[in-house]
């Protein structure tokens, strides 16, 4: 798919803009995480009602959207980008995934453009960044990796499907290694090889962890992880299971 920067770059320019002058956008940049943000945007109500916006956070992004829902910008709050941005790392794995042929499984990301608020009695620049517009499933992506790793299971044990199968599934198989199962399903999907190297490798390389269900999404058809920073103040403490 081809990305016309400019037009989402001015596109997305003028929607922060109208934020930080209309809706007192910059008022809520010192909150303690990005939930507190969200639940302390007063006006965010009226933003949404207005212009279309929706917002969305985990533990180190925010994410603002709009009625397109073809890409999102996302940043982090300036005392958490000091510390580590990981909306910049997601740009650098995205950048690297291409280089290995990966291209496609990552969606895609890139720095839009850097703007300056009036903040805390001076000014901070907060970077932001585009990401495509994913529909991220959690409870969808759970079920389809569980139905998968079940039929794998009775399979190559010969069962039946039934009760007593699907029982001694879940007491024995199904919470074990979850990031390490919940890859092997995705190489499915993509149809790319789980073991002796490929994806699986390149993204312990990277350091990226943390792949629980709400962190993959699907564009039409394609599955596509949708946060790639991995967690972790660094490289080194970041506990990589898959």
């Amino acid at each position: 798919m081809v990305h016309n920067i400019n037009e989402i770059r001015e596109r997305f320019y003028n929607l922060i803009h109208k934020l930080d002058n209309g809706y007192h956008f910059s008022d809520y940049l010192d909150a303690d995480c990005p939930e507190d943000f969200e639940w302390s945007w007063n006006e965010y109500d009226d933003a949404a009602d207005d212009l279309g916006i929706w917002t969305g956070s985990g533990a180190t992004k925010i994410v603002i959207g709009d009625e397109c829902r073809d890409y999102v910008i996302k940043f982090q709050l300036p005392y958490r980008r000091d510390e580590f941005n990981y909306c910049a790392r997601e740009v650098e794995v995205y950048n690297e995934a291409v280089k290995h042929g990966f291209g496609d499984q990552f969606a895609w990301s890139a720095h839009l453009f850097d703007y300056t608020f009036e903040f805390g009695g001076g000014v901070v620049t907060v970077p932001f960044y585009v990401m495509e517009y994913c529909q991220c499933g959690y409870d969808s992506i759970d079920d389809e990796m569980y139905e998968w790793h079940y039929t794998k299971y009775r399979t190559e044990l010969g069962l039946e499907d039934c009760d007593a199968t699907r029982s001694k599934y879940n007491t024995v198989k199904y919470n074990k290694d979850i990031g390490e199962r919940m890859m092997e399903w995705a190489c499915s999907v993509w149809n790319l090889p789980y073991a002796n190297g490929g994806i699986a490798k390149f993204m312990r390389d990277m350091y990226i962890n943390d792949i629980h269900c709400g962190n993959w999404g699907w564009i039409g058809d394609r599955l596509v992880l949708v946060d790639y920073s991995g967690y972790g103040e660094d490289y080194s403490g970041r506990d990589i299971d898959y």
